[in-house]
């Protein structure tokens, strides 16, 4: 399946008569790509990463999407009485994996986002950065080809933000995972995305091939010339 994503013409409402949300929506997404959507606040971009979860079925159109996903949430979504590796081992339980195989993918995610000896705590006892790792890792031990990140770092720091890019490329090269992204941070969109869609009131208006070498930085004069396009596309200057 090179394309597990396709919307065609794909319209969602949650009003009758419809009020849409989301509004002849048309993208495909290739196996193995960093695709990011970006928008302003209420612009459709979440309502079409649930649809892609099968949180969400479009009102009408069609949509190509995997049988499951793995998600990072922006709020961590953490079960709070179980430890970090409680976290992690309860999403592969919950695909009916062996125990022996629960067990190896909980230690081989919790090495891959650093948390290894963090295992034994709790999400009350991390920092907010060290959360949203339990997420991916959590997310990741579904062993889905595909991973969906809807805001998962507006709510941190700067400086840990820059941490969690570089740690998620890493992610994405070594696990070879089809990755969508919300996020409404052009900046963010242009360090990580293969391709960034421009989401403004429920529809795609432009998708934006980004093909700057990584590691991406803002002080690169190509790199702003990147997110001044993505500005340029919503402002409609």
């Amino acid at each position: 399946m090179e394309t597990p994503i396709v919307f065609t013409k794909v319209n969602k409402s949650y009003e009758t008569p419809p009020v849409y949300v989301v509004r002849d929506f048309s993208l495909s997404i290739q196996r193995g790509e960093f695709f990011c959507l970006v928008g302003p606040s209420g612009c459709g971009k979440s309502t079409v990463l649930k649809m892609i979860a099968g949180i969400e079925n479009p009102s009408n159109g069609t949509l190509v999407r995997p049988n499951h996903v793995g998600m990072v949430f922006q709020s961590y979504a953490l079960l709070p009485w179980l430890t970090v590796e409680g976290n992690v081992a309860f999403a592969a339980r919950m695909q009916n994996f062996e125990e022996e195989k629960i067990k190896d993918l909980t230690q081989h995610y919790l090495q891959m986002v650093h948390l290894e000896t963090f295992a034994g705590k709790y999400p009350r006892e991390l920092s907010g950065g060290q959360r949203q790792r339990v997420g991916i890792a959590r997310a990741l031990a579904v062993e889905s080809d595909v991973l969906l990140l809807d805001e998962p770092f507006s709510a941190l720091d700067p400086l840990i933000c820059d941490e969690l890019y570089g740690e998620l490329l890493e992610i994405w090269e070594a696990t070879k995972k089809t990755i969508v992204m919300v996020s409404h941070h052009f900046e963010e969109a242009v360090v990580l995305a293969d391709r960034v869609g421009v989401m403004n009131e429920g529809t795609l208006k432009e998708i934006i091939p980004i093909t700057l070498p990584r590691p991406r930085t803002e002080d690169q004069v190509p790199f702003m010339l990147e997110v001044k396009k993505i500005r340029h596309c919503l402002s409609g200057g």
